[in-house]
């Protein structure tokens, strides 16, 4: 077996973090125009790269052919990342009669917990598991949820109220 034909991915953390928004001027000068989202990205790509530079040893980095930088995730593909795994939720919930749906505000306390520039979304599937299903567990075992439950998850003051309406 032969790995010169062979192409391996690693992933690293490494520069994760984007660069800070740039400040402006202080005084009666005229504010510099915003720079430009390829701009803006050109230089976070610079900077991750940089920071993988001081990380590794220069022998292995000469060795990696080819380095992409993934810009850090926008709200609408975290909301993306969230719909996913409460999509797996609402699928085992079904078969109890249940439904499930998550209020704006559901979504703004799982991003606020679950994501970080610096980690991504990692974390995301153990928020929902902590504040959505375990307390819906709960509440399937108490007998508060049952056929023809609705569910409604909304985020107050950092926890999550879950409103109930039908059968349960």
């Amino acid at each position: 077996m032969s790995f010169a034909d062979a192409v391996i991915i690693m992933t690293s953390n490494v520069g994760g973090v984007a660069p800070p928004a740039p400040r402006g001027r202080i005084g009666f000068a005229a504010e510099p125009a915003a720079p430009s989202p390829a701009v803006a990205e050109d230089a976070f790509t610079v900077q991750a790269i940089q920071a993988a530079r001081e990380a590794f040893s220069d022998e292995f980095f000469n060795r990696i052919q080819r380095v992409v930088v993934f810009q850090p995730l926008g709200r609408a593909a975290v909301r993306e990342i969230i719909d996913k795994i409460a999509g797996r939720l609402r699928a085992r919930l079904t078969p109890r009669g249940v439904s499930l749906r998550f209020a704006d505000s559901a979504y703004d306390l799982l991003m606020e917990t679950g994501y970080s520039a610096r980690y991504g979304a990692g974390e995301m599937e153990r928020a929902v598991e902590r504040l959505v299903e375990e307390p819906l567990g709960r509440m399937l075992l108490d007998g508060r949820l049952g056929k023809g439950s609705q569910v409604v998850v909304s985020g107050h003051g950092g926890e999550m109220r879950f409103d109930t309406g039908g059968a349960g």
